[in-house]
C-alpha cells in the first residue's frame, strides 16, 4: 500500500531468523540486517512498519484535489490496520511524518483518530521533521490522547533515544525528531546491545542507501543515519 511514495512492509522476527522486504527510502523505507542475539522466549514477533502518511498535505492541489487526497490516505490507513489484523501483527511501527504539519485541522485530526480508534494492535510512533512534538500540536490533541493503543515516543530534554520493551525480551529504541536541522549522525545516539532482540525506529536518511549531504532533496533537513553501523552495534532491525 503506497502512501505518499513511501512503502509499507512487514517483518517477522524469530530468534535468529529475520524476514523482510529490503526497502530503502529517505525516510519512509524499511531496512533489515543480520540478527542480533536470539530472543530467549522463542516467540515470533510480527511487525508492520509504515511511515510518511503526510496527512494534511496541501501541495498545489485544488480544494477538491486535497479532499480527494485526504480520503484516499485515510482509506490507506484503514487498509494498513486491516492488513495488520489479518496478518496477526503484534505491533505497528510508524516512523514519523504521519502529518504534514505539527498543527492540522480538526477534520484531519478526527479522520486519522477515527481510522486508528478501533484497532486492538498497539501502534508505536515517533514525530518526524514535518510533525514535531510540542504543546498545542496534533500529538497533544484530545483525539490522540484518547487513543489508548497509540503510543507516541518522545524524549526529555537532553535525551535522544526512548527504549521500550514491546514484547517479552524485544526492545524498541526510538529516535524521535526533535530538531529538523539536526546534522549529527543518529546512529551515534545508540549504544551497543547484546541482550534480547533490539529494533531501531527513526526518521532519517540512510547513508548506506545514498549520501544526501549534497542533495537538493529536503535541503534544510538531512537527519543522517548509517544502518550499517547500527547493525554492527547488535541491532536486528531498523525501521525508517
Amino acid at each position: 500500500t503506497p502512501l505518499g511514495n513511501r512503502v509499507l512492509g512487514h517483518v517477522h522476527v524469530r530468534n535468529r531468523e529475520h524476514r523482510a522486504p529490503r526497502i530503502a527510502g529517505s525516510p519512509g523505507g524499511l531496512i533489515w540486517g543480520r540478527s542480533g542475539q536470539p530472543n530467549p522466549s522463542g516467540k515470533m514477533v510480527r511487525i508492520l512498519a509504515t511511515a510518511d502518511w503526510q496527512m494534511g498535505m496541501r501541495g498545489n492541489l485544488s480544494r477538491r484535489g486535497r479532499e480527494h487526497l485526504a480520503k484516499a490516505r485515510v482509506a490507506a490507513i484503514e487498509r494498513i490496520i486491516e492488513v495488520a489484523e489479518d496478518e496477526g501483527v503484534d505491533v505497528i511501527l510508524a516512523a514519523g511524518d504521519l502529518f504534514e504539519f505539527p498543527h492540522v485541522s480538526d477534520d484531519v485530526t478526527n479522520s486519522v483518530a477515527r481510522a486508528l480508534h478501533n484497532t486492538k494492535i498497539e501502534i508505536h510512533a515517533i514525530p518526524g521533521n514535518h510533525d514535531l512534538y510540542g504543546p498545542g500540536t496534533v500529538w497533544t490533541s484530545e483525539q490522540f490522547r484518547n487513543l489508548t493503543r497509540f503510543k507516541l515516543h518522545t524524549v526529555e530534554e537532553g535525551e535522544k533515544v526512548k527504549r521500550v520493551e514491546i514484547k517479552e525480551n524485544v526492545f524498541l529504541h526510538s529516535i524521535p525528531v526533535t530538531n529538523k536541522f539536526d546534522m549529527e549522525d543518529q546512529d551515534e545516539y545508540l549504544e551497543e546491545v547484546s541482550d534480547g532482540t533490539n529494533i531501531v525506529m527513526a526518521h532519517a536518511h540512510d547513508l548506506c542507501h545514498l549520501d544526501f549531504s549534497d542533495s537538493e532533496h529536503e535541503r534544510d533537513c538531512k537527519l543522517p543515519i548509517d544502518s550499517g553501523k547500527i547493525i554492527k552495534k547488535g541491532y536486528s532491525l531498523i525501521v525508517l
